[in-house]
C-alpha cells in the first residue's frame, strides 16, 4: 500500500452520495477537469459554490515552507469550497483534481436568488455537509489534542486495516508518524 493510498483510507472524506444539487444543475456553469488540475487555489477569494458533478477531488494544506499534505478528499455528489464562498475570505487550501472531473459552479447571486428562497433541500444539504465537516474536524481535534500518540497510532492502525481488504497492512513508521501528526518522536517506541 502505497503513503497516497494511506492518506486516502485515514484522510476526512465526503464520499459519493445522492444528491439534490443534480435538481439544479441547469442554474450553474458546468466546467471539466483533467486529472491533477488546479481547480481552486490557496489565497483565491470564491464567488461561486462549487458541486462535484463527476470525479474525485483532493484538498491539501500547504505549510509557509511549501510542504503539502492531503487534509480531505471529496466524491461526486458533494459541493466544497463552501466556507470561502459564504465568508467571503480567502481560501486556506488547494483543491486538486485527482481524476477527470466535472464541477458545476453556482454565482453569489443564483445562490441568493434562485437557490436560497426556492430549494430548501440544497439548503439541507448545504447544512448536513457542514455539520459532517465540523463532526470530522472536531474529532480530529480532539484526538490530536487529548489522545497520546501511542493511542493514535492504536486507532489508525485500527481504522486503515478494517477499510482494507487485504490481510495484511504495508505501512512504514514515517507514514504512520505523518498520518498521526507525530513528527518527532520514533514511532517504534509507542508499538509497545
Amino acid at each position: 500500500m502505497k503513503s497516497n493510498d494511506l492518506w486516502h483510507l485515514w484522510s476526512p472524506r465526503l464520499k459519493p452520495k445522492k444528491s439534490p444539487w443534480d435538481q439544479i444543475l441547469h442554474l450553474g456553469i458546468k466546467k471539466q477537469f483533467i486529472k491533477n488540475s488546479l481547480i481552486i487555489g490557496n489565497g483565491q477569494i470564491l464567488t461561486e459554490l462549487h458541486y462535484l458533478s463527476q470525479g474525485k477531488i483532493k484538498v491539501i494544506s500547504t505549510s509557509s515552507k511549501g510542504k503539502e499534505k492531503p487534509v480531505w478528499y471529496i466524491e461526486s455528489g458533494n459541493i466544497f469550497g463552501e466556507v470561502p464562498f459564504l465568508d467571503g475570505k480567502p481560501c486556506y487550501n488547494i483543491f486538486e483534481s485527482m481524476e477527470d472531473c466535472i464541477v458545476y459552479t453556482f454565482s453569489r447571486q443564483v445562490f441568493l436568488e434562485e437557490i436560497v428562497p426556492n430549494s430548501t433541500d440544497i439548503l439541507q444539504d448545504i447544512i448536513l455537509t457542514l455539520a459532517a465537516k465540523t463532526r470530522s474536524l472536531s474529532s480530529q481535534i480532539n484526538d490530536i489534542s487529548l489522545n497520546s500518540p501511542k493511542l493514535r497510532v492504536c486507532k489508525m492502525l485500527y481504522d486503515l486495516k478494517s477499510k482494507s481488504n487485504d490481510s495484511t497492512l504495508h505501512t512504514s513508521q514515517q507514514e504512520v508518524r505523518g498520518l498521526t501528526r507525530n513528527s518527532s518522536g520514533n514511532v517504534k517506541s509507542h508499538n509497545n
